[in-house]
């Protein structure tokens, strides 16, 4: 990872937590995710895919860094996720993001996709596709009685 202080105009390499060399050839296996109070962390989707690691970036007061394991997720405490189909690997498609109101993350399982609400840890699968190219996560609202240009009677999707 790449880091640029804004103050000084200086880029630095971050190093990365020591268990991203399993999934170094994956770019698909990993994501950085900002942490709720802000710092910076990175998700792994672990190289036999049993668990997703969730690492965050200490600074402590003399403004030295390392990398702790914040959270680990065993996949097969997720309701609703089935274990791996043979021969496909699972995939994290888009990146693990926590937002005060979400903390869920997308997964690829087989042809499917699934978005898990980490707090509770329920799956919801979202499509079923035998080509997945790549998946945002989006969250809008609009207010009662607006229209959306093209729609009518309200949002239109």
């Amino acid at each position: 990872m790449i880091e640029f202080d804004l103050d000084r105009h200086i880029l630095a390499l971050i190093s990365a937590p020591p268990t991203i060399n399993e999934s170094r050839h994956f770019f698909d296996m990993r994501e950085v995710i900002q942490i709720m109070d802000g710092t910076v962390g990175i998700a792994i989707l672990s190289h036999y895919y049993h668990n997703i690691q969730m690492w965050q970036r200490k600074v402590n007061c003399q403004g030295a860094t390392k990398w702790e394991l914040w959270k680990t997720i065993d996949m097969h405490n997720i309701d609703g996720i089935p274990p791996g189909v043979e021969g496909v690997r699972p995939g994290l498609l888009f990146r693990l993001r926590y937002a005060e109101d979400t903390d869920e993350i997308f997964l690829h399982v087989g042809h499917n996709v699934y978005m898990v609400q980490l707090k509770s840890m329920q799956s919801k699968k979202l499509c079923e596709s035998g080509c997945v190219s790549a998946h945002h996560s989006f969250k809008s609202f609009c207010m009662p009685g607006t229209t959306i240009v093209g729609g009518c009677d309200g949002s239109h999707t």
